[in-house]
């Protein structure tokens, strides 16, 4: 289900970042790993880095992304929600870091559609657009508009 979702665009890239020297390399080599489709390894170093800098918020986004790519449909239904509510759990983090990321809105506001949670979803989703994120999935967020608002 995610593959959908989050498969076809680039949500987890290295980047310039005003961190320690130690918490961007791992922020980097998470990422890389991430890149390369290995989630667990990812997940490991950007929770290195998070615990060595616990208000670097784009550790949490991309520790997010990944746990959400971890998930595939054949996933143990736990072990499946599991990784939903991490994921949110940490681009809730992000944006209490960073409020102004309207990407890390739109993350969460997918994860919370593939959740259900079609009110958080729509209220994410329309504030990642009011901060200028323009990256949104239209087939998205239709589907949670719909799901708010039946009229439609």
């Amino acid at each position: 289900m995610f593959g959908f979702l989050f498969g076809g665009k680039k949500t987890s890239q290295p980047m310039e970042v005003d961190a320690s020297p130690d918490v961007v390399d791992l922020y980097n080599k998470g990422t890389i790993a991430s890149s390369k489709g290995q989630y667990e390894k990812a997940i490991q170093l950007l929770t290195l880095a998070v615990e060595k800098d616990p208000r670097f918020a784009p550790a949490y986004i991309n520790r997010g992304n990944a746990y959400n790519k971890l998930t595939t449909p054949k996933a143990d239904t736990a072990f499946y929600d599991e990784q939903l509510a991490k994921a949110i759990s940490d681009y809730s983090k992000a944006i209490e870091i960073d409020p102004s990321n309207g990407q890390t809105y739109y993350l969460r506001g997918v994860s919370s559609y593939v959740k259900g949670d079609y009110k958080q979803s729509y209220v994410d989703i329309q504030k990642a657009r009011s901060l200028g994120h323009t990256d949104i999935d239209l087939r998205i967020e239709q589907a949670v508009s719909r799901s708010v608002n039946p009229q439609q």
